[in-house]
């Protein structure tokens, strides 16, 4: 079994920062957003914890169904640092089409952050049961990065809170422009 402990240290770091935004925010404010069609504060997070929580299962059923998994090829390095960096910048980026990771809404600010910690919950999971012969196997496949592995997974699912901290830093601005 590969040793991720680093990574998850690194993905717990970023979701409990973000979780930390999330519990600054007044509560009249995490459920608004600052425009129509745009998401609240409690809806970025709540598609970060979507994300990570789906990937985490994808992972798992990979990793149980052994030989029958879906194989998407080799990862390549390149794309996956490509996405990786693209997603540690302030840019804005659409979902790519099909990936349906929309939030639902209505979630509490304690809900989100069960369920949030709960995928990284999973995702030690995922680390204790990789075989080490599945380390360097694309497992997940990233609409724009491609196959990825485990490691590799859980650097986008970091870089991505990251990426959507500035959102996240951009939506409270809004909301407090409107409020003053």
């Amino acid at each position: 079994m590969p040793d991720l402990s680093p990574l998850l240290v690194a993905l717990d770091a970023r979701r409990s920062e973000f979780l930390a935004g999330l519990d600054s925010i007044p509560p009249d404010q995490l459920s608004q957003s600052p425009i129509s069609r745009a998401w609240s504060p409690l809806d970025i997070g709540e598609h970060l914890m979507l994300v990570e929580r789906g990937l985490g299962h994808a992972a798992v059923r990979q990793i149980e169904k052994g030989e029958n998994r879906k194989r998407f090829g080799e990862p390549s390095e390149r794309s996956v640092e490509g996405l990786i960096r693209a997603m540690k910048t302030p840019s804005k980026y659409k979902m790519p089409e099909g990936v349906g990771i929309e939030p639902k809404g209505g979630v509490s600010l304690s809900e989100l952050r069960q369920a949030w910690l709960e995928a990284g919950d999973q995702w030690r999971k995922v680390a204790e049961m990789l075989p080490l012969d599945l380390a360097d196997e694309g497992l997940l496949m990233h609409a724009v990065g491609g196959p990825m592995t485990v490691a590799q997974t859980l650097r986008f699912l970091e870089s991505h809170i990251e990426h959507h901290q500035h959102q996240l830093v951009r939506t409270v601005r809004a909301l407090s422009a409107q409020t003053a």
